[in-house]
C-alpha cells in the first residue's frame, strides 16, 4: 500500500542516528521495550523486524526513511501489546496510523482513507 499511495515519503533518506532517535521516542511514548535499529542490506525487503530480540534492520538504499521505520515500529508495538494480533491487521494499522501522525508524516486519517482502498480497517483508537 505504501509504495502506491505514499511513494514520495519512501525517497527521503534519513541518517541512521536520527532513525534510532525516532525509534527510541516511539518506544518511550508507548511504554514498549527499546528497539535496536541497524542499517544493512536486506535481500528483497526494505526492512525487517525480529520479534525475538526487538531488532529492526533497514536497507540502506530503500529502507532508511520514516515511513518504513514507522511501519516496522508498528510491528514491534503490535507484538509487545497484542502478541496474537495479525501482522498487518487492524491493531497493527491503528499503531501505524498513530505513528505516522506522531512523526508528522501525514494525518492518521489520510492513512486510514488510503487503507480502505485496500480493504484494510484499523481497530478503534
Amino acid at each position: 500500500m505504501e509504495c502506491r499511495e505514499f511513494s514520495g515519503h519512501l525517497r527521503h533518506r534519513i541518517p541512521e542516528k536520527l532513525l534510532r532517535s525516532y525509534a527510541a521516542r516511539a518506544c518511550r511514548l508507548y511504554g514498549a521495550p527499546i528497539l535496536t535499529v541497524d542499517v544493512q542490506a536486506e535481500r528483497g525487503y526494505r526492512a525487517s523486524y525480529n520479534m525475538l530480540d526487538f531488532h529492526i534492520r533497514l536497507d540502506p538504499v530503500q529502507g532508511c526513511n520514516l515511513l518504513t521505520l514507522a511501519h516496522e515500529i508498528a510491528h514491534h508495538l503490535t507484538w509487545v501489546r497484542s502478541p496474537r494480533a495479525h501482522d498487518h491487521g487492524p491493531i497493527w494499522l491503528r499503531h501505524y496510523a498513530h505513528l505516522v501522525d506522531t512523526f508528522r508524516l501525514m494525518p492518521a486519517k489520510a492513512l486510514l482513507i488510503a487503507a480502505r482502498k485496500y480493504n484494510l480497517t484499523a481497530a478503534s483508537f
